[in-house]
């Protein structure tokens, strides 16, 4: 075995042991017996629906607004072993497992180096969310882990089994339909924007998920199962909401932090110029604040997630300077982001631009905004965050040198 195959194996093993011990530490921190958190009380039931009446109007009618295959699949592991909530949560720290490996998997393959990469997972990891639903019976972590293996494998141009992933992805979550215009641009960009024989052929695989999830879409007669939530909450869907766009941009800030920040040391003062008067009038416009439908809810929900119910802790003029603060940053670094990415078009970097854009696009038009939902796009933009720590090190190396 080669010195370089040996310590890329320790790479993994310690990667894996890291897995391994912040799902030991979700075990012990929460215990198997702890109660249903929030969602998934009613994750739960719907579980326990497609295991016990596995039809198609089970399929069909399904009280939930997420699509099923989360559900399948932990009813499949609870018919299997057991239909009891502690069994179902063993099933989730696998997938966690699963996804943490992954996940440095991915940044390995992008190019980070093993610093970056297990800075990478650590500020993934440390994201309550991922941890909630790291541990407890939710939809997200299987979307997350499509997500990644879609992105890894439209980087190693195996189009196919991305797309099949990224199939996978929709029928964990219907917003991972934004990943569809990202294959599509991004194909379109590996061929220098022309269009041959080659890259129609690739274009068309993207039939895998515009079908598979368009068959379902037929079966319920819209975007979700047809049942008593789609008639409370559909109407709110599908016009764009500036708010969310506000939120999810400032999201991104928040919770890559610090990595993102980094790319700041690039910024040009024609871009300082033109980008921060206009992300304050965005935001003085459009501040975030709870969806609609969340206020107008029996729970009366006016915030869009935990950070930003524990900002409402804060006066008010300071809570709307901190995230005004973070959309301003965020656009910053979006922008300095697309400048770089658009002159290497053929780059991972490109990639990952592509999906944070057309990600906030197709969130925007969602009723409901929550910063949990930030959760599947976290690894890409991890990607950059680690890319730019890399090249901040670096830089560092040569001042030291010199």
């Amino acid at each position: 075995m080669s010195l370089r195959t040996s310590l890329t194996n320790k790479q993994y093993y310690l990667a894996s042991v890291y897995a391994v011990i912040y799902c030991l530490a979700l075990v012990c921190f929460f215990g198997f017996a702890y109660q249903p958190w929030t969602d998934e009380e009613h994750f739960y039931f719907t579980i326990l629906e497609f295991i016990q009446q596995p039809t198609l109007n089970t399929l069909q009618h399904y009280e939930e607004m997420s699509t099923p295959l989360p559900f399948i699949i932990y009813g499949i592991w609870g018919w299997l072993f057991n239909s009891e909530l502690a069994t179902l949560r063993v099933f989730s720290l696998i997938i966690t497992f699963a996804t943490i490996v992954s996940a440095f998997h991915l940044f390995k393959k992008s190019g980070l180096s093993t610093m970056a990469s297990f800075i990478s997972i650590l500020v993934l990891t440390v994201n309550p969310y991922f941890a909630g639903v790291s541990f407890f019976v939710y939809t997200d972590m299987l979307c997350v882990l499509c997500m990644i293996w879609s992105f890894l494998l439209l980087m190693q141009h195996n189009i196919a089994a991305s797309c099949i992933c990224l199939l996978l992805a929709i029928l964990c979550r219907q917003y991972m339909v934004f990943f569809i215009p990202v294959v599509a641009v991004y194909l379109f960009a590996q061929e220098n924007f022309r269009i041959s024989v080659r890259l129609i052929k690739r274009e068309l695989l993207l039939l895998i998920p515009i079908l598979g999830f368009g068959s379902l879409f037929v079966f319920w007669g819209g975007a979700s199962p047809d049942n008593k939530l789609k008639e409370l909450y559909m109407h709110h869907a599908f016009s764009f909401h500036e708010d969310a766009f506000t939120a999810y941009m400032a999201s991104s800030m928040l919770y890559t932090f610090p990595l993102l920040l980094l790319a700041l040391k690039d910024l040009t003062k024609k871009q300082l110029f033109i980008v921060l008067p206009f992300s304050i009038v965005w935001y003085l416009l459009f501040p975030v604040q709870g969806s609609q439908v969340a206020v107008e809810s029996m729970l009366h929900i006016d915030t869009i997630g935990l950070i930003h119910k524990t900002t409402h802790h804060l006066p008010a003029l300071a809570e709307q300077a901190f995230w005004l603060l973070l959309f301003v940053l965020s656009a910053l670094v979006f922008t300095i982001a697309f400048s770089t990415a658009i002159k290497n078009y053929r780059s991972v970097l490109f990639l990952v631009c592509c999906s944070w854009f057309f990600f906030l696009l197709t969130m925007s038009l969602s009723y409901l905004t929550w910063e949990k939902y930030l959760l599947p796009i976290l690894p890409m933009l991890l990607v950059y965050g680690g890319l730019l720590f890399d090249d901040c090190l670096l830089k560092q190396f040569d001042r030291i040198r010199k």
